[in-house]
């Protein structure tokens, strides 16, 4: 085993994985939190994913309950109990057997599709690298290698057909890369979640301090070609910004460790799926109104 590697227990061989994994050890990190603006859309301008979320959400008048909703199912089935992480899984298929339809351009697409759902797992392990690579420091090769491999029993318990995630990082990257450039474009639903993302939809209060930080990062963490088409912009002041973000965001390894792992402790021991707090969803409702 590769000496960056040897603190980690065996790769694990199926969902979920225990705190000797790598990915327990990321997603431990309150950092990768920050990415889900960028995860959100880039699976949203995906077109087919977005005529999905179009078609079968409501995304305009509740827009945090899909970022809630994959942050919880993810979390239950790579960290849960067992019980919990095969609901987790069970109920995810269940959802996505409900998803077809056909898009605009008159393309049919269905969420079991193993393309589609590839894509949707390929924007949370890239998104969660990135992340970590820009708040947290680099990963070797290797670590990126092992993340994913281990990221890849997500992909087989969401449905997508063992054999058919990228066999190595580098295929991985490339994939990720082909997508974006020839398949990602601003759709309707893209543009919107932009939208809400530059001012989201949160109390007064909460929305003065957390917005233009979330709209920074966001914009920063996007795929560079996607950032004016989206809505955002940016420049050297923005980079900079970005870059001081950043350094500020490593003072949380200052943290003590039991208040780091606390996130991905709660959900090892919880059995109900984890919701929105209603002043929340109210926020979006009533900013839809307006």
């Amino acid at each position: 085993m590769p000496r960056d590697l040897a603190h980690l227990g065996p790769l694990p061989r199926e969902l979920p994985v225990g705190p000797d994994s790598l990915s327990w050890r990321i997603a431990r990190e309150p950092a990768l939190l920050l990415g889900g603006g960028r995860a959100l859309l880039m699976q949203v301008t995906h077109p087919l994913v977005a005529a999905g979320v179009d078609q079968h959400s409501n995304y305009q008048a509740d827009p945090w309950s899909r970022l809630f909703s994959t942050l919880d199912t993810v979390m239950t089935m790579m960290f849960g109990s067992p019980d919990a992480s095969q609901r987790a899984g069970d109920r995810l298929k269940r959802r996505h057997t409900m998803v077809n339809g056909v898009a605009d351009d008159g393309t049919a697409y269905d969420a079991l599709d193993p393309d589609l759902q590839l894509w949707v797992w390929a924007t949370l392990v890239d998104t969660a690298l990135v992340v970590h690579e820009r708040s947290l420091g680099q990963l070797t090769p290797a670590m990126k290698a092992r993340y994913m491999e281990e990221q890849k029993l997500l992909a087989y318990g969401c449905g997508v057909p063992e054999g058919h995630c990228p066999s190595s990082f580098a295929d991985f990257t490339d994939y990720v890369e082909t997508i974006c450039r020839d398949t990602l474009r601003p759709t309707k639903v893209a543009c919107e979640v932009a939208g809400q993302l530059r001012e989201p939809a949160l109390p007064t209060a909460l929305r003065v301090a957390a917005g233009p930080p979330l709209s920074l990062v966001t914009a920063g963490l996007l795929p560079a070609h996607l950032r004016a088409p989206l809505g955002f912009t940016w420049g050297p002041r923005q980079e900079r910004a970005l870059r001081a973000f950043f350094v500020a965001s490593r003072a949380q390894r200052a943290l003590p460790g039991a208040v780091r792992r606390l996130p991905v402790t709660l959900v090892a021991k919880r059995d109900t799926p984890l919701q929105p707090p209603k002043w929340l969803r109210a926020a979006g409702h009533n900013h839809r109104a307006a």
